[in-house]
């Protein structure tokens, strides 16, 4: 982390000190990935460490994204989206009620996911290799604006989306498989490997609601009039969620 210098919470600043290089800047092609692996090994061991501590996390503010309580929000969000200021990628009646009928699949994931002996811990739900620094040899995690407390492999949606993205690689890639796999290390150290597995598709899929309620913390603290850039994050992150609960 990087130590804050001071902060002014009227205002919502912060100084900090210069962490270091962007894997964005260092990490150009697929034979740069061993530079995510390593971070992504660290952080994992982060969330490990960090577990025993979640309480205290959201007392200090961090968002509640839960498995127990993740399912009821779902009404929430979509209400919110329904508020913004309407974009052309807004939700149609028809795709929030989809939605609204999918609940029971999203509640079932979420109780997979509180079942599988997985303890929720902090998770950087923005956790992209811009955000992530690299300062004397070693990772600095960076941006926590949207941090939170939910099931640690919710993390991995945006890590291998924006990988593939950045490098050109497709679903499945072996480079892919390999990033998925230096995350997942660290917990296979104390778990079997089939809790595991049975964990990381429920939390890829519910990592798409953590993502909506994300951006609609952003965009409800923003001016009416600002709103409107930030709708479109809310709904095709919704739009995302139903077809992958329709998926099953």
């Amino acid at each position: 982390m990087l130590p804050v210098l001071a902060a002014d919470d009227r205002r919502g600043w912060l100084l900090l000190p210069d962490g270091g290089t962007s894997l964005r800047t260092l990490v150009t092609s697929p034979a740069d990935l061993p530079l995510w692996a390593a971070a992504l090994d660290r952080y994992a061991r982060f969330q490990i460490a960090a577990a025993p501590a979640a309480g205290d996390l959201l007392a200090a503010g961090a968002f509640d994204y839960w498995p127990a309580g993740l399912a009821r929000r779902m009404a929430e969000v979509i209400a919110e989206e329904a508020r913004l200021p309407p974009t052309a990628e807004s939700l149609q009646p028809v795709e929030r009620h989809r939605l609204e009928v999918s609940t029971p699949r999203l509640a079932e994931l979420c109780s997979e996911l509180g079942a599988s002996g997985i303890p929720e811990t902090i998770h950087h739900d923005d956790f992209h290799d811009a955000n992530v620094l690299v300062r004397d040899g070693r990772p600095v995690f960076f941006d926590w604006h949207e941090g939170s407390v939910a099931h640690p492999f919710c993390s991995l949606l945006i890590v291998l989306r924006m990988a593939a993205h950045r490098l050109g690689l497709a679903p499945g890639d072996a480079a892919l498989r390999a990033l998925r796999e230096a995350y997942l290390a660290p917990w296979r150290e104390g778990l079997d490997d089939a809790r595991i597995e049975y964990a990381i598709q429920a939390a890829l899929a519910v990592g798409h609601l953590c993502r909506a309620l994300s951006w609609q913390h952003i965009a409800s603290g923003l001016p009416v009039d600002e709103q409107k850039a930030m709708a479109d994050g809310v709904s095709g992150w919704l739009r995302e969620l139903a077809g992958v609960l329709a998926a099953g």
